[in-house]
């Protein structure tokens, strides 16, 4: 009788182990840079709306009469009667908007932004005013670094 050697070729349990060990580890690094992606998709989505926000306040208050406070967001007049505001004339505001949109000068518990407003009349010819808006979020508490800022300026009718 001839004795034949079967060949058989098959992985040794060092090489499984060893495998599987390479892949949880990988797994648990992907799984720990889960949260840290949705924290980033979050902030970026919030932050996409506040510029949004900003935005809408700005066209309300350029879509309103001058010498009338905005309808939507209730940004005060940029003028008086009929005669821009005296030169140096400062004053601030602010308010709230909740995740429907609706704005109040108050915030409550469904507040998610704070906007705020600064304006300042301005001297130069075709400049009526700049309006310096902030908008930040959580409104009851917000965050020095979830905000975004811009000045706007609006020209003499």
């Amino acid at each position: 009788m001839m004795n034949r050697r079967v060949n058989k070729q098959a992985f040794s349990l060092v090489e499984v182990v060893l495998a599987i060990g390479i892949m949880a580890f990988g797994l648990i690094v992907i799984i720990g840079l889960l949260p840290a992606g949705l924290r980033s998709n979050r902030d970026s989505t919030e932050e996409s709306q506040a510029v949004n926000l900003m935005q809408a306040v700005i066209a309300d208050r350029q879509a309103t009469d001058y010498a009338l406070a905005s309808a939507i967001y209730g940004v005060p007049a940029l003028r008086g009667d009929d005669s821009p505001l005296a030169s140096g004339t400062v004053f601030s505001g602010s308010c709230y908007i909740a995740d429907s949109g609706s704005a109040s000068a108050a915030g409550n518990a469904d507040s998610r932004y704070l906007v705020a407003y600064t304006v300042w009349s301005s001297t130069e010819a075709p400049i009526e005013a700049l309006m310096n808006i902030r908008v930040s979020w959580p409104a009851q508490q917000p965050n020095p670094l979830s905000r975004v800022e811009s000045t706007a300026t609006f020209a003499q009718p």
